[in-house]
């Protein structure tokens, strides 16, 4: 039952928690239906950065002494479906890069949201341990959105580039 701000905190830890369980699912999918070497390589780095973000959602619980919830992302459930709803419309291999890096980006973006909310209700109940481990995350899903916009900003350039008049 959640009775107190603190269960709340819980909560949605359990939900972040869920969220990057199924987020790297997902863009492992992604990562390993698409050809260009460049962001095959940054999708990994996504992926072991998620591992990173599961260890800090873990030392929160542990701070807190509590155990996980499990309690399901229906956000990040959402955009999975989405990503398989677009590949089943068989797009080109061009196309398919291109919107599995924007779901990549909307996961992430999910994912900077979360840990703003998580990081102020960890910072007003005086849970320094658990804020510490958000803001890490927070920082690193914030640097790493930044890189994966501008590849996606180059990408699309390039796929939408004019096509010289004849």
């Amino acid at each position: 039952m959640a009775r107190n701000p603190r269960d709340l905190l819980v909560y949605e830890l359990g939900i972040a928690r869920d969220a990057e369980r199924t987020g790297r699912i997902m863009i492992t999918r992604i990562r390993d239906q698409i050809r260009n070497k460049d962001l095959i390589e940054m999708l990994r780095c996504v992926e072991r950065e998620s591992e990173q973000h599961l260890a800090h959602i873990g030392d929160c619980f542990d701070a807190l002494g509590t155990t996980p919830l499990e309690t399901p992302s229906e956000t990040v459930n959402g955009m999975s479906a989405r990503f398989e709803t677009f590949a089943h419309l068989e797009p080109t291999c061009e196309l398919f890069e291109l919107f599995g890096l924007s779901t990549v980006r909307v996961f992430l973006s999910f994912g900077i949201t979360t840990a703003k909310g998580l990081l102020i209700w960890a910072e007003l109940l005086g849970e320094t341990r658990c804020a510490e481990c958000i803001r890490e995350s927070l920082m690193r899903k914030e640097q790493t959105l930044s890189n994966l916009e501008r590849v996606g900003r180059e990408l699309s350039e390039r796929s939408i580039a004019p096509v010289p008049a004849s």
